[in-house]
């Protein structure tokens, strides 16, 4: 009988830990975004149109989706010519602050 009680008990604490995390990703949208925007700035990050025009990355190029408890992926297009370039920025988004992850660079033809 006291096993039962211990696996309800366990089974609460990571449905309620999975329940935090996913909140914590959707609070954190915003800020995700905020923080891969200012690496952007700060990396000088630019894409060039048709003509060779510089075209300077807005913030509301951005956009971020929760991928899973505590995980944020913002991503944004850097265009090339004809093409271009899609960035993923990973963001491990916690109660406490947001961290950026690795970046993923997706060379579009």
């Amino acid at each position: 009988m006291k096993w039962k009680t211990w696996a309800i008990a366990a089974s609460a604490v990571a449905v309620t830990a999975v329940g935090i995390g996913y909140a914590s990703a959707w609070m954190s949208l915003s800020g995700c975004q905020d923080a891969t925007y200012a690496d952007i700035q700060l990396r000088n990050v630019f894409g060039r149109d048709l003509w060779g025009n510089k075209i300077v990355m807005l913030r509301s190029d951005l956009s971020a989706h929760v991928t899973g408890p505590f995980s944020v992926d913002v991503w944004y297009m850097v265009p090339r010519d004809l093409h271009g370039v899609r960035h993923r920025q990973q963001c491990q988004a916690l109660p406490w602050r947001q961290r950026l992850g690795p970046r993923h660079d997706y060379h579009m033809i």
